[in-house]
């Protein structure tokens, strides 16, 4: 009776490690990817009202005390030889300056993706063109809590660091629409960076999907041309790159 019971015991305990999620990244549009995300968006391009939001989510593998703060880095790229002027946002001059913004945590209504801050975090992001040549950009997006709202994190549980909303703005008219809307694009989150309060050095940096082999990965306008893109629907072809924690909070002070 007691070998039956350990069998069945161990029977259990083996269930339940094969429900459990894979740590990782997800990428996806309008939710977090496994709480009914999106990974492409389509739009009409018909018109300057209205907006599309992706998700930047994780999962660790164990659980981890007093964060403080996580960056994320999303690259993006087409197959033409420019990046599209409809994707040139925040920098001086960009056809569409403003059109790109960012919050803590997923968007309203979501119930079993959380967000990592507990609805406290500060968030700002960079947006660089031409990170890996001219029809490429990165994001990379911080986001962090004061010391008296550090969190700890529970593994298998998927939290969302930074929601991107990209309006429609300058996408028709004659005179003042940005060029490139209809343009497929392939995105990816290459990697996120746990922080805690302890260190200047991150905790864990995670740099494969959640669920093989990219929920990483996410595309505008369908997937229809993004395969040609080198290196941007493979997060292994995406370089790394690090960031200092004393970097992300002189974003702060």
């Amino acid at each position: 009776m007691a070998v039956r019971r350990v069998v069945v015991t161990l029977l259990a305990s083996l269930s339940l490690a094969s429900t459990a999620r894979a740590a990782g990244i997800n990428l996806a549009w309008n939710l977090c990817l496994d709480e009914g995300g999106a990974p492409t968006k389509t739009f009409a391009c018909n018109t300057n009202f209205g907006f599309d939001r992706m998700v930047v989510s994780f999962v660790l593998p164990a659980a981890i005390t007093r964060v403080s703060g996580v960056v994320a880095t999303l690259d993006l790229g087409n197959a033409t030889g420019t990046l599209p002027a409809w994707w040139e946002f925040v920098n001086a001059g960009a056809c569409r300056q403003n059109s790109l913004s960012s919050f803590t945590g997923p968007p309203l209504g979501s119930a079993l993706c959380l967000d990592w801050t507990g609805g406290v975090g500060t968030t700002a992001f960079l947006y660089t063109i031409g990170t890996f040549g001219p029809n490429t950009a990165t994001v990379k997006a911080y986001n962090t809590v004061k010391a008296s709202d550090i969190a700890n994190l529970d593994a298998d549980q998927e939290y969302a660091t930074v929601t991107l909303t990209l309006n429609h703005a300058k996408t028709v008219g004659f005179l003042s629409s940005c060029a490139g809307c209809s343009t497929p694009v392939c995105l990816i989150v290459s990697r996120i960076d746990v922080y805690t309060i302890d260190d200047n050095a991150p905790a864990i940096t995670l740099t494969n999907p959640v669920h093989a082999p990219a929920s990483n990965a996410a595309f505008w306008q369908g997937s229809v041309g993004a395969p040609n893109l080198p290196g941007f629907c493979s997060s292994a072809a995406v370089p790394v790159r690090g960031s200092t924690w004393g970097a992300v909070k002189s974003l702060y002070r």
